[in-house]
């Protein structure tokens, strides 16, 4: 179980029981439930039972199925479980098979995390008394593989889950002892062992009987008292006449064992199998020897010198076992690792605690994860600010260059850097969603239509939450509309910038670390900037020509920098440049050399329609006066600077009005601007957001 475990609220736990006897609020399992409640859950708890009923105490409701047979119990569980999960905080099923199947169905549903408790060492790979063990125990593989996180009681358990892959969801919580056994007042007879089990073949109190009768011989006045009872108890009544103890061996039913273990000089469970055996916890707890099978707790008892393990299943090794623990003295009190019903529910309740914390792990499909990419460099910073807020993050990328991340985000390129092949692509695409598919919770899409719509099935089938991030308006395919509709939540920059009416906005995700300086405007002359690939959409030369319609000179303190994305787009801006005498840069800028580049101007000039473009932000953050003909812009601004979100008509205008502000004013300006910036698109504020989405669907 992991460490971290943050300070939160009381957790609500809807659980799935078979324990029937938690309806009667004097049971013992009804008083196991008050402990839990009283470490800090509010319990919803559906029960197994033949008859539908219910009761309900402070912070404890427990509803019975009611049923004619086992799949109408299970059917009624479901329905019940189903109606009251949208409320819980977890679910827990107190089995990893039908429970299990039930709690994952119901989870998937309502996106929720589920636990699976495995009080019977089912996954300790020794088979189990359980009808259809076979078909049950793959259920129980299955269910395991896809819970967020696993209880076992047993050590072997625990072992085999880990070595399957399992090292974060399972841990170990053995069942709880009565520490009341610790107070037995001890008057041994030498000559009396005890065994203490409900009479059923797995226990093999037959093997112990058989055993017995070679302690006779060398101890003819030994006694056996069996405390329990069973289906098995007539057939060994039958046995134990046949093998000659009837006059050594008594069988006193089901009640409390304290009496029994004040007495006894041997305490013996040969179980084939147990999930941990607490009646052996507890007897060692009161002074003792136990000889105990190979199973459940025994080797944990075995290393703190308080049982004897016997892992033949030879009467005559069973009864030498015997015979060298008669007559001794086991040590009495508390021993490291035993814990009361008290510490398991406060241990059981922090389990709870923690899967219920704020816990991300992401599947994200992006262009490239390279940061010498002028275009996506910037995307390594985000990858970097995600790790120290998400859990685990794995990476599929396009194009994979230099990077340098922490270590709980892995990259996988979708394909080689000399490889051009789509197919490829895709096979990589679903191949890697389905090997990853229990190290994430959720998938977020950045901008890459293509990969929801290739993989947003598989995503579904695998009960993922996808979240897919469109901020381009204006440059929509029947990609991003099929997109949009196989997203479970799309996101954008701003409103104006998403694709549909319900897309939720969270920012542009700008690293504001990069932009610590913020420029002061000691120039008299303002220059102004335009920045970014020199394409149509950016609309380049059209900025020169309506800023020199109206002022000519401001033109010409106009700074281009950009490569152009084609031989004609480049011819024209050169064009216009010489016509008008502006100045251009024909180079690509590292997004860790841009807030340099802002500091050389005063104004910054976007006429990219539709979505926010990240540079504005940029310029924002770095203190320049920023005129964007995009809604998005309009969105931020204060209704007395909305004149610098114009029209087109306007752009001209307002343009030539930010280079001719005076130095003061262009400070008080630039000043609201980058509070703007900072409140609504810092990085780790949009990071922040998307963790609220990952976890609850909403902002």
């Amino acid at each position: 179980m992991p460490d971290r475990l943050e300070k939160i609220e009381r957790v609500r736990v809807l659980m799935l029981s078979r324990d029937a006897s938690g309806l009667d609020s004097n049971s013992a399992t009804a008083e196991r439930w008050r402990l839990l409640r009283d470490a800090g859950v509010e319990l919803d708890i559906v029960v197994i039972s033949v008859v539908a009923t219910a009761r309900t105490e402070p912070g404890i409701t427990v509803t019975g199925t009611g049923g004619s047979n086992v799949f109408v119990r299970l059917r009624s569980m479901y329905r019940l479980a189903l109606a009251q999960a949208p409320l819980a905080d977890v679910i827990t099923a107190q089995d990893p098979m039908e429970l299990g199947l039930i709690a994952f169905c119901v989870a998937r549903q309502v996106r929720k995390k589920y636990e699976v408790q495995d009080h019977g060492g089912f996954f300790d790979g020794q088979p189990a008394d359980e009808p259809l063990w076979f078909l049950r125990s793959c259920l129980a593989r299955w269910v395991a593989r896809r819970a967020n996180q696993i209880r076992t009681v047993s050590p072997k358990s625990l072992e085999r889950l880990r070595e399957s892959g399992l090292n974060n969801a399972a841990y170990l919580l053995p069942v709880a002892a009565q520490m009341r056994f610790l107070s037995v007042e001890r008057d041994p007879d030498p000559e009396l062992c005890i065994t203490v089990s409900r009479l059923i073949p797995v226990k093999r109190v037959d093997l112990l009987l058989r055993a017995f009768v070679i302690v006779r011989r060398t101890r003819p006045a030994a006694r056996l008292v069996v405390v329990g009872d069973g289906p098995s108890r007539d057939s060994l009544v039958v046995l134990a006449a046949r093998l000659g103890l009837s006059s050594c061996v008594e069988f006193v039913g089901a009640g409390d064992p304290a009496p029994w273990l004040a007495r006894a000089s041997v305490f013996a469970l040969l179980s084939a199998h147990e999930g941990w055996g607490v009646a052996a916890v507890e007897a060692a707890l009161a002074g003792v020897s136990v000889v105990m099978s190979d199973t459940g707790c025994a080797r944990w008892l075995e290393a703190r010198g308080r049982a004897t393990v016997v892992g033949s299943r030879s009467p005559q090794d069973i009864a030498q076992a015997l015979l060298a623990s008669f007559g001794t003295t086991g040590m009495p009190g508390l021993f490291e690792g035993a814990i009361g019903q008290k510490e398991t529910a406060n241990a059981q309740v922090a389990s709870w605690r923690q899967l219920q914390a704020d816990q991300v792990r992401i599947l994200v499909c992006t262009q490239a994860v390279d940061a010498d990419d002028p275009l996506f460099g910037f995307f390594i910073s985000w990858l970097a600010e995600a790790a120290a807020q998400y859990d685990r993050l794995t990476v599929l990328a396009l194009r994979v260059g230099r990077y340098e991340l922490p270590a709980n985000v892995r990259v996988l390129p979708l394909r080689p850097r000399v490889s051009r092949s789509r197919a490829l692509v895709i096979w990589n695409l679903l191949r890697y969603s389905w090997r990853e598919r229990f190290g994430y919770e959720s998938v977020y899409v950045r901008g890459d239509a293509q990969y929801v719509v290739l993989a947003g099935w598989l995503w579904h089938v695998l009960g993922k939450r996808i979240v897919f991030w469109y901020a381009h308006y204006s440059a929509r395919s029947w990609w991003v509309a099929v997109a949009s509709r196989l997203a479970s939540i799309n996101v954008t920059s701003v409103r104006a910038a998403g694709y549909g009416p319900h897309a939720l906005p969270i920012g542009q995700a700008i690293e504001t670390r990069q932009f610590p300086e913020i420029h002061q405007h000691e120039h008299a002359q303002a220059t102004a900037l335009v920045f970014g690939r020199v394409s149509p959409v950016k609309r380049i030369p059209w900025i020169l020509e309506e800023l020199a319609r109206v002022a000519p000179e401001c033109a010409r303190h106009v700074m281009i920098v950009g490569r152009p994305t084609n031989a004609e787009e480049g011819a024209k801006l050169r064009q216009h440049v010489d016509q008008l005498g502006a100045h251009w840069e024909d180079r690509d800028v590292l997004s860790e050399d841009a807030p340099a580049l802002y500091q050389t101007v005063d104004v910054y000039l976007n006429a990219t329609p539709g979505s926010l473009d990240k540079t504005i932000v940029e310029a924002m953050l770095t203190g320049l006066v920023v005129v964007a003909s995009t809604p998005g812009f309009g969105e931020m601004l204060p209704p007395d600077l909305r004149w610098l979100n114009p029209t087109d008509a306007d752009f001209g205008t307002a343009a030539a009005r930010a280079m001719n502000l005076s130095q003061s004013e262009r400070r008080l300006i630039a000043s609201t601007l980058r509070v703007i910036a900072m409140e609504l698109h810092g990085q780790s504020g949009q990071i922040g957001r998307l963790r609220r989405i990952f976890l609850t669907g909403h902002l």
